[in-house]
């Protein structure tokens, strides 16, 4: 898709490199998510993964 976005998207080849656009790209998605799963966790109290699949582990375990 990121390729797509690179032909598509008209003087963007002569702005910028592939490899330095995908780069670019892959920072800001990651970091997005990042940013994204932060404000989750603060704002809204989700559960991150990590949090609910141990919780899971742990009960599964005590049962008899």
């Amino acid at each position: 898709m990121i390729v797509t976005i690179y032909y598509l998207i008209p003087g963007l080849r002569e702005l910028f490199s592939f490899p330095l656009f995908l780069a670019g790209s892959g920072i800001l998605l990651v970091g997005g998510g990042w940013v994204l799963g932060k404000i989750l966790v603060k704002r809204f109290k989700i559960q991150p993964i990590e949090t609910t699949s141990q919780a899971r582990s742990t009960r599964l375990r005590m049962r008899p």
